[in-house]
């Protein structure tokens, strides 16, 4: 009886252990996945986002004073000739 319980113990444990581990491992890995994903989505619009506002402003000032400039030049020839 007691040779059986400590067998049966030892067995369970390293049974449980093992299952443990694996079901540790599996969970741990989906759920790191899954977060992963969520804030590699959410971390990639929010800079998406940024990026394209900044970019967006300094294109838009650039092509503005370009266009700005060059619309100037023009009508002031035009002007001047006129």
């Amino acid at each position: 009886l007691v040779v059986g319980l400590v067998v049966g113990l030892v067995v369970g444990l390293v049974v449980g252990l093992v299952v443990g581990l694996v079901v540790g491992l599996v969970v741990g890995l989906v759920v790191g996945l899954v977060v992963g994903l969520v804030v590699g989505l959410v971390v990639g619009l929010v800079v998406g986002l940024v990026v394209g506002l900044v970019v967006g402003l300094v294109v838009g000032l650039v092509v503005g004073l370009v266009v700005g400039l060059v619309v100037g030049l023009v009508v002031g020839r035009v002007v001047g000739l006129v």
